[in-house]
């Protein structure tokens, strides 16, 4: 195999030269440069290859020019120093060949997730050696974590297991010490739909809406747009400012591309307030993280936390539900449409059924929004 100390002007020559088969060369660093011929333009591979136990592995670490050489380089060399189980790799180099790894396999909502948790949580430790990262340094580190928000901590925890498992197959580490910090914390008691119960919840929402005055107007439009909508709360940080008509807006559920929401008096109100807020922020939706991207899932749990109730996002579905149970005249299979909730067994009935009934939501949802709205100006939260 030839030997090349490779410049990014020898690649793009290589992409364009004539070739009648295969090329394979070795870069200085060690890394195999292989480029395919191609119709108009070849394809050139950066890979990784080792041999354990007499078989190859090879691991593509990217295309160029989508990936630099420089880029190829640096991801070659944090794979030779995990490959050899050296004792200077660190948290952030597994990260890192992790996320790469896998970035095909794993959904971008997902992924998106995990890079909070790992921002939030596990940063701190990203310069620390994997060898060093015991369960006595580990332990101390969740408890702390744990007072923040416990269900993240426990999902951070369980990431650090899936990135410690990675680093045992390529020799970096022996064991999984996360996985013994996952049993010895305290189990997570949350309910998932934990919510106020039916007697209290008028005082108690009121009393919600006047714990939020002080809060980010971001969170209090996300907030008030839960509880007028009752979408799910992917539903509706997902809201996008393209998918809203004068009338109706959709977004994407857990089963359909395009679920048509009526819009209420209250909705309406809501939707002016957070495109206020929102401003100039980039990025698609109406209700944004600061930086433009989609809101995180336990934003708006960990301020529901702050509050003395058990209350979370998906428990003001259940509230809402309940509540108009018991003051709406619509059928049930109205107040399940409300819910986004299929009807019915059979696919194409459901599926049918979904698209009709829009006014018979709106005047649901309206007296549930305007149950909402006065409870909220009652309570001094004003989004004039």
């Amino acid at each position: 195999m030839e030997h090349v100390n490779f410049t990014e002007a020898q690649l793009d020559k290589l992409i364009t030269r004539r070739l009648s088969k295969a090329v394979m060369s070795t870069d200085a660093t060690g890394m195999t440069v292989w480029a395919r011929p191609g119709k108009r333009k070849n394809r050139i591979y950066f890979q990784h290859r080792t041999s354990a136990g007499g078989r190859l592995k090879i691991t593509t670490l990217g295309v160029y020019p989508e990936m630099s050489l420089a880029d190829a380089r640096a991801q070659y060399a944090r794979m030779q120093r995990l490959g050899t189980g050296s004792h200077h790799v660190t948290l952030g180099d597994v990260w890192e060949q992790w996320q790469e790894l896998h970035k095909d396999e794993i959904a971008a909502s997902t992924a998106g997730r995990r890079a909070v948790i790992w921002r939030l949580y596990l940063a701190p430790l990203a310069d620390r050696p994997m060898h060093a990262l015991s369960s006595a340094v580990l332990l101390p580190h969740f408890l702390e974590c744990i007072k923040r928000s416990h269900i993240s901590a426990i999902m951070a925890c369980q990431l650090l297991s899936r990135l410690f498992r990675h680093a045992m197959v390529m020799r970096a580490v022996e064991h999984d010490e996360a996985a013994v910090v996952l049993d010895a914390l305290p189990n997570y008691r949350g309910g998932h739909f934990a919510t106020f119960s039916e007697d209290s919840a008028e005082a108690d929402i009121e009393r919600l809406f006047v714990f939020m005055r002080t809060k980010p107007p971001r969170i209090i439009a996300l907030l008030l747009m839960q509880f007028v909508t009752l979408l799910r709360s992917a539903e509706v940080r997902g809201i996008e400012l393209a998918n809203i008509q004068p009338d109706r807006f959709w977004v994407k559920t857990k089963t359909l591309e395009r679920w048509v929401v009526p819009i209420t008096p209250a909705i309406e109100r809501v939707i002016a307030y957070a495109k206020r807020v929102r401003g100039n922020c980039p990025g698609p939706y109406l209700l944004p993280s600061l930086r433009g991207n989609l809101m995180h899932r336990m934003t708006l749990n960990e301020y529901l936390r702050q509050f003395d109730t058990k209350l979370t996002v998906h428990g003001i579905r259940s509230l809402g539900r309940m509540w108009l149970q018991t003051h709406s005249p619509a059928k049930e299979s109205i107040l399940n449409l409300c819910l986004s909730h299929t009807t019915g067994d059979n696919a194409a009935n459901a599926a049918y059924n979904r698209g009709q009934y829009l006014e018979q939501r709106r005047e649901a949802l309206a007296l549930w929004g305007d149950f909402v709205m006065d409870l909220a100006d009652k309570a001094g939260l004003s989004i004039e």
